[in-house]
């Protein structure tokens, strides 16, 4: 599964999702590995608040997403809950 989000403003990122067991392909941009696998017993809340302390991060993503196309690159089997999906609302401000 390849989920696509793509922004309305005018030469604005995309940012795709891929399982890292996809074959990497042209439109990618740059691939990032978000995490092996999503953690048991970890809300979508609780990783927003991880992430608020790793702004840092954060900023990165948002300046890579600036310069082109980005992947985020999971290994989760379960498509609908993962750290890719997760960071998606981070994104947005691209």
């Amino acid at each position: 599964m390849c989920v696509v989000v793509t922004k309305e403003r005018k030469g604005a990122a995309r940012i795709k999702l891929k399982r890292a067991y996809e074959k990497p392909s042209r439109g990618d941009g740059s691939r990032i590995l978000v995490e092996r696998l999503w953690p048991r017993g970890l809300t979508q809340k609780r990783y927003w608040k991880e992430l608020e302390e790793k702004e840092e991060a954060v900023q990165l993503l948002k300046q890579k997403g600036k310069q082109g196309a980005v992947t985020l690159v999971y290994a989760a089997r379960d498509e609908e809950h993962n750290g890719a999906l997760a960071l998606l609302p981070t994104t947005r401000a691209l």
